[in-house]
């Protein structure tokens, strides 16, 4: 509930990412509130009746649904704002934490279970040698669905494999082009995708075994089928590709 203390938090942007050292931010944070705020660091003097504000057109894909995250680090760097005032570039560090569940152990209650589906694909490059594709996937089901697997393991995380195809549907005479695994700190933050939330990648795809009877790309989500998921019917989506 608004009472007169509320902080937004402005241009977010990712800097970089590391397993030991979390996710780092840089942000602005500005005083939207009728009254001033002082927050000294390491969440000193926090009002419990603040409220934070995001901007949700900005947020970075890979924290949508990790705002509370965000909000923490915010509160750990301290701001002195008086009202209508902004701090600009503050960096912070968010912690990535490994999931509460393995990938193989996906929570399912009753009949809710993960759904995973290619929501947008796209090309970003096209070039004579390769295309640099971009794809977004969202989870659909009712139950989070955990994208890594066994720590330290990189190859037994979620796989995302491209195909070429001659018409939109995978078939047995596509050819393989590429494979991409999910990466913790690059595509998701803790390895969890939670219902509705959603995901984002690139992919470079060397265009050396595209042909004139495969020119489309096919992109499909877990081949290995390591997601116990509600339907695999809809683990697939094409980009139909002009030569």
């Amino acid at each position: 509930m608004y009472t007169g203390l509320r902080v937004a938090v402005l241009n977010i942007e990712i800097k970089k990412t590391d397993d030991a050292a979390g996710l780092g931010i840089r942000c602005d944070v500005a005083n939207t509130g009728r009254q001033p705020l002082h927050i000294g660091k390491g969440k000193v003097n926090v009002p419990q009746n603040l409220v934070f504000e995001f901007d949700s057109v900005a947020l970075p894909i890979i924290l949508r649904g990790r705002e509370a995250l965000l909000r923490e680090a915010v509160l750990q760097a301290g701001f002195n704002l008086a009202p209508g005032a902004m701090r600009q570039n503050i960096s912070l560090i968010i912690p990535i934490k490994p999931a509460d569940f393995q990938n193989n152990t996906n929570i399912n209650n009753g009949n809710l279970c993960p759904d995973l589906v290619v929501d947008t694909i796209y090309l970003v490059k096209y070039t004579a040698k390769s295309i640099l594709l971009h794809y977004i996937i969202r989870n659909k089901g009712q139950a989070p669905a955990a994208l890594l697997g066994t720590p330290g393991h990189h190859n037994s995380n979620l796989n995302l494999r491209v195909y070429f195809v001659s018409g939109l549907k995978l078939t047995r005479g596509a050819i393989e082009a590429g494979s991409v695994q999910i990466r913790k700190g690059v595509e998701t933050l803790d390895g969890v995708l939670l219902p509705g939330q959603v995901l984002q990648g690139e992919a470079t795809i060397s265009l050396k075994l595209r042909t004139r009877f495969s020119p489309n790309l096919l992109l499909e989500i877990d081949p290995f089928q390591s997601i116990q998921e509600c339907d695999r019917t809809n683990n697939t989506r094409a980009l139909e590709v002009a030569f």
